[in-house]
Order: C-alpha cells, then structure tokens, then sequence
C-alpha cells in the first residue's frame, strides 16, 4: 500500500516539504518585493522559512476561504493537505492569482484541474519530511519558458 493510500485511509495526509525541495524550485526567482501567502502552513512550515529569508512579508494561515488573507496576497505557495486537493484548485481558479503548489501525481492525472495557463514546475518530489514518501510535482502558473499543461487523461503517464 502506497503513503498516499495509507494517509487517506487514516486520514492524516500530511507531508511536510523539505527546505532543499523549495529552494531547489523557488530559490531562483526574485521574491523581495512579494507578500507570498501560505494557506496551508503554520510558523514551523518550510515554506515559512524559506520566504522569511527572502520574501517582502509572508502571511500564513490554516483555513481554505479566507478571502480577506487571499487579497492581502501577491502570490501562493504551499503544498495543501492531499484531501483538501480540489477545494483549494477551486478556490486558486476563481481568485486568479499567481501560485506555485506541490501536488501529488495522482491529482494531476484527474481532468479536474481546469485553471487556465498551468504549467508544471521543474523538478518532481518524492520524498518528504516526515519520512513519507509519495509521488509529487510542482505546479504553477507562472509564466515561463516550459510549455502549458495539457489535461492530462487517465492513459497519460507522468512517471
């Protein structure tokens, strides 16, 4: 049984990104002039540190509809829990704003992911804090040099 199946079995689908994941991902971009919410995070997330040292603000918070933190916001980053996956793709296609998140390569398989212009980052994760493991990537819609997500179909296989 994979980490993935096991977390939703027992409801715990926590797994918390490594620093070296982020900055291996964000670390080239320039963030000093950004406010960066993190709506999954608390003070002791990775993502918190790594913004800390290098982004105008950083605000966090643990609930999904928060509007008045989203307006506060420049752009999002964090890795949601897995369950709560398509409530927060929902809430990131209506508010149209920049964001990078990880998601688990089973979540990128479904047709549900309907946000305009999404890409995918550049490096895949596998391994997290907590000693899990499971299989993710990063996605964004950042405007880059790398091709626009195509819906991917239950045949296609991002391996």
């Amino acid at each position: 049984m994979t980490h993935l199946q096991l977390a939703k079995d027992r409801k715990d689908d926590e797994f918390y990104t490594r620093f070296d994941d982020i900055e291996k991902e964000l670390g080239s971009y320039d963030w000093s002039n950004k406010i960066i919410g993190c709506p999954a995070d608390s003070e002791e997330s990775e993502f918190i540190r790594f913004f800390n040292a290098r982004a105008k603000k950083v605000i966090y918070w643990q609930e999904i509809y928060d509007e008045e933190k989203y307006r506060e916001v420049d752009i999002i980053v964090t890795n949601p829990p897995f369950s709560e996956y398509t409530k927060y793709l929902t809430v990131l296609k209506q508010l149209n704003k920049p964001f990078y998140l990880i998601a688990p390569k089973i979540i990128v398989r479904k047709s549900f992911i309907q946000i305009p212009d999404i890409r995918f980052g550049k490096n895949l994760i596998n391994n997290f804090k907590n000693n899990r493991t499971a299989p993710c990537c990063w996605i964004t819609n950042f405007p880059e040099d790398r091709p626009i997500w195509e819906p991917v179909t239950e045949k296609t296989v991002y391996e």
